[in-house]
């Protein structure tokens, strides 16, 4: 598993922030690092000084002193002393996802075939969406003191509490100031404008937008009757364990 994370050890105060790709992993992540740093303009030319990411950063990860924020999207729930979970409607987390691997030009085929493919595996994360999320609530559910569950669609709305929530979690000596700046830093609209100005997230791809919309329901625009039924055939248990159905 250390191998697959990129990373030589796990430390008793490693703390790791997990989701399916697209659905608020790094929203969160620069929530909690302008909560660390809040005399810092973050961008993504430098967040993975203060919260890397294991996969582009191990060497570095590897590098810096205890306590760490780890960014992964591995769902080794049970290698992780504590972590953040973020989970988002599948619908959602799939078109999302799509558009962003169509802007890097590594989609061929339309949604639908993109749907079928990931939706029922997944090489690189090892676990399809509904697997990912549920053994996510599993283990939450069975040790609730190593993980913190947030779901997306109240990230916007709760943001505050949220950040709340998170301080406490990761035991955060901050104050109310702090974490209301925080919120307002990273609220969508202001995490587009520097990436805007700063660059993107990856620079060989500077016409690809990270923060692309942000939406909930835009699934509604996209999925057809069949994409549908294709998508409850296989997540339905899972999006009505989460209460999206």
């Amino acid at each position: 598993m250390l191998e697959t994370l990129n990373i030589d050890r796990v430390l008793d105060t490693d703390i790791f922030i997990v989701s399916y790709p697209r659905s608020g992993n790094t929203w969160i992540r620069f929530l909690i690092a302008c909560m660390m740093h809040p005399d810092k303009t973050l961008s993504f030319r430098n967040i993975d000084r203060f919260i890397p990411d294991v996969y582009r950063h191990a060497e570095y990860a590897n590098s810096i002193s205890p306590p760490r924020f780890l960014k992964t999207h591995h769902p080794f729930y049970g290698c992780f002393p504590r972590f953040i979970y973020i989970y988002r409607d599948g619908r959602d987390v799939f078109v999302s996802y799509y558009f962003y691997m169509k802007q890097r030009n590594q989609v061929k085929n339309g949604f639908s075939e993109f749907l079928r493919e990931r939706l029922i595996r997944h090489p690189r994360y090892l676990h399809p969406w509904h697997e990912h999320v549920s053994k996510a609530l599993d283990f939450a559910n069975k040790f609730p003191d190593r993980a913190l569950l947030l779901r997306y669609e109240k990230i916007g709305d709760f943001a505050v509490d949220y950040a709340y929530k998170i301080a406490e979690f990761c035991r955060l000596d901050v104050s109310k100031k702090v974490i209301e700046n925080a919120v307002k830093k990273t609220s969508f609209e202001n995490l587009r404008k520097v990436e805007k100005e700063y660059g993107p997230e990856i620079e060989k791809y500077p016409d690809v937008d990270f923060f692309r919309s942000g939406r909930t329901g835009q699934w509604k625009e996209i999925f057809s009757g069949s994409d549908s039924e294709f998508f409850y055939s296989i997540a339905g248990p899972t999006m009505k364990r989460l209460g999206y159905v």
